[in-house]
């Protein structure tokens, strides 16, 4: 009961998790048309809520799983202002492999580029592998000469601080918040939450509630929990009247 009021273990859906509390608390409080980033975007169920928080969002979805990246593609043909593509990023170009559970023939939101996450913390034996690309934000915002972007969500099982390492360039000028899941993978991927303050030292960093957000005043005890729960994380010049902060 204590860990899920700070936040953890809340991942039964998005109104436990707080993805619905924030979303429309914060893409309802923009002016201008939302520019958001979604970074594995899997079958897109994070678009479709943007979506119908804020119709006019201009989305850009991204999923390197071909499987995934196929039913992205059925599901998103009704929206304009949506953007699909078939790559992840990553702190640099190059090519990688992404492993998913076997005999499945959709996508699934397990899928990683660190196979440990499927053999060792989800214990599967039938693990299935494809060939993937990645870039990097940074390239990919100088070559599609994108604006400021209002919301950046990174759920990649465990690449999540790499994707930051490769917007440097962006933080914290171009974009205004970040949502990133902090979890057990990221014991694979061997980052700690600390990693993410400094490197996002222009933001205020929480963790989303339910109703509202909670601020970290970073202490490892309390903070280096490596179990599932979302890290908002606020440009620090952000009005955030619109947000209940716990």
């Amino acid at each position: 009961m204590s860990l899920r009021g700070l936040g953890i273990l809340n991942h039964k859906n998005d109104y436990v998790s707080g993805e619905n509390y924030f979303l429309r608390s914060y893409l309802k409080s923009l002016n201008n048309k939302p520019i958001i980033f979604d970074i594995g975007a899997c079958s897109g169920s994070y678009t479709n809520l943007c979506k119908e928080i804020r119709s006019d969002s201009i989305i850009y979805a991204f999923e390197p799983n071909p499987k995934s990246f196929d039913n992205l593609k059925i599901n998103f043909d009704k929206y304009k202002d949506l953007k699909l593509f078939n790559f992840g990023f990553g702190n640099k170009k190059e090519d990688l492999t992404i492993y998913d559970i076997g005999g499945i023939d959709h996508g699934t939101q397990h899928a990683s580029i660190y196979k440990e996450v499927l053999s060792d913390l989800h214990k599967y034996n039938d693990i299935i592998q494809y060939s993937i690309k990645l870039e990097t934000l940074n390239d990919f915002f100088s070559e599609n000469k994108i604006g400021e972007i209002d919301l950046i969500k990174i759920d990649t099982e465990g690449n999540e601080f790499k994707i930051l390492e490769g917007a440097n360039s962006l933080i914290p000028n171009y974009v205004k918040c970040f949502q990133i899941e902090f979890n057990e993978m990221n014991i694979i991927s061997r980052s700690f939450l600390k990693d993410f303050i400094k490197l996002l030292s222009d933001y205020n960093l929480y963790r989303l509630l339910p109703d509202g957000i909670i601020k970290i005043n970073y202490c490892p005890l309390e903070h280096e929990l490596f179990v599932f729960h979302n890290i908002i994380a606020f440009r620090k010049d952000l009005n955030l009247d619109s947000i209940k902060i716990r």
